[in-house]
């Protein structure tokens, strides 16, 4: 069985390419992961990383880890987000665990105040890391 891993592009007239790292829609997961250290970079003025690349001995480098468990609303208009994450400086390590929960309207045709809610409680955890980063 052949298995292809890469997004199909047309080349030209009957020829298709397969880009193989072409990122076209990762995990939910990995966005947030991704989207929150690029926060914390330009917010810090210092290098948030996901590898042992990041880790090194300068003092603006640090790698963060975030695995979030929960994302959801609820029927009770409540936008829950709760995870674990890890700050890895030179030889030290920080962890933690959130819980972050916000209320929000309802509204059974806007899906709005839902997103706004999850999103500011995905800023909290951001918020929360980078005072942990601070404090290292």
């Amino acid at each position: 069985m052949w298995r292809i891993l890469g997004f199909p592009v047309r080349k030209g007239e009957n020829q298709i390419d397969y880009l193989q790292y072409y990122n076209w829609a990762e995990p939910i997961h990995a966005g947030i992961e991704r989207t929150m250290r690029e926060n914390l970079s330009e917010e810090l003025g210092i290098l948030v990383g996901r590898n042992s690349v990041a880790r090194s001995s300068d003092e603006n480098n640090f790698e963060v880890r975030i695995n979030i468990s929960r994302f959801e609303l609820t029927d009770k208009n409540q936008a829950i987000v709760s995870g674990d994450w890890m700050i890895l400086h030179g030889n030290g390590v920080r962890k933690g665990r959130v819980e972050l929960r916000k209320n929000f309207p309802g509204s059974k045709t806007d899906a709005g105040p839902g997103v706004a809610a999850l999103s500011g409680a995905l800023s909290e955890l951001c918020q929360q890391i980078a005072k942990e980063i601070q404090g290292q």
